[in-house]
């Protein structure tokens, strides 16, 4: 549908001195297809399978990544920008409201196309970015910032920040600012976890998702579709004067 509106009034949490590189406001009828390929189509992840009939504007503002039942299987969506747009640093921010069910993992992430497995350090590879992975448990909410690298085989390394967090079923945004020396996270903009390890230093793309749990009792029992909603996915660089860009005389 090729929409290119940008966003009237940037994040407060926006960090000084960076300026806007890309963005989706989910505006329009339908996924921009220009910026977004569903991902993934037809895999079995854990206990659902990925379909692209689950990813969808809703008319409202908003992109839908929506859990369902269809048949005996229970179904997700994933989509990314893995063929348009890939960035190394910035700020990358996504304001989003999450399912109310458990029994699901719903993502705001960006990936590396080398993450394979190879030998290489982190650095060259590039890593696994979850900016923010929800999911509720027994005890509620959780939300993690999650690093992985050395592909998903025997040479898989993570490390992890998981905080209980209670969303009220609302809205919250959630940052990364990744530096060539560290990825900084924050939640409605409170800092939530700084590493500077295993930091990435090549272009990776975004990915917004859910995917089902291994178990899936919790789905078993309650009224579907459940939804993840995304408001916007906006992507910042440092604004260098010495870019290049044309400023003017």
């Amino acid at each position: 549908s090729g929409q290119k509106s940008m966003p009237a009034i940037a994040s407060p949490y926006v960090p000084e001195g960076y300026e806007l590189v890309w963005s989706d406001e989910f505006d329009g009828a339908e996924l921009d297809s220009s910026k977004w390929i569903h991902r993934a189509v037809g895999r079995r992840r854990r206990g659902g399978v990925i379909s692209a009939d689950a990813s969808f504007l809703d008319g409202a503002g908003n992109l839908v990544i929506e859990t369902s039942k269809v048949g005996d299987e229970f179904q997700s969506g994933m989509v990314s920008t893995q063929r348009s747009f890939l960035g190394k640093y910035g700020y990358f921010e996504a304001r989003m409201k999450f399912p109310v069910h458990g029994g699901q993992n719903s993502g705001f992430w960006l990936q590396s196309p080398g993450n394979t497995g190879a030998s290489a350090p982190p650095g060259v590879t590039g890593v696994e970015i979850d900016i923010i992975e929800f999911y509720r448990g027994r005890r509620g909410g959780h939300a993690a910032n999650v690093l992985h690298w050395g592909g998903y085989g025997d040479n898989h390394k993570f490390e992890k920040n998981s905080e209980l967090f209670d969303d009220d079923g609302d809205w919250h945004t959630f940052g990364l600012l990744w530096t060539e020396s560290g990825y900084t996270f924050y939640r409605n903009g409170q800092r939530t976890w700084h590493t500077s390890q295993s930091v990435s230093h090549v272009a990776e793309y975004i990915i917004l998702s859910t995917v089902i749990g291994q178990r899936t009792n919790a789905l078993e029992k309650v009224s579907l579709p459940d939804r993840f909603l995304i408001d916007y996915v906006r992507v910042y660089a440092e604004n260098d004067a010495d870019d290049g860009r044309d400023t003017g005389p």
